[in-house]
């Protein structure tokens, strides 16, 4: 694994309250921390959709 590339990733991401300190980062394979992100990128993307696709409708979030 020493030729592996690595990432710098957060224990608890900052959108569930985690903080930009180094007690909150740890080393990540750079394929689980793509994968991973690519995961949250598309849950952003589709939510924006749904809500775009819903005001087009008249359909407003409560």
């Amino acid at each position: 694994m020493p030729t592996d590339k690595w990432h710098v990733g957060h224990i608890q991401d900052a959108e569930h309250g985690g903080a930009p300190v180094y007690s909150n980062v740890r080393p990540e394979h750079a394929r689980c921390s793509n994968r991973s992100g690519g995961k949250r990128a598309a849950q952003i993307v589709n939510a924006r959709r749904r809500n775009q696709s819903n005001t087009s409708k008249g359909i407003r979030d409560l």
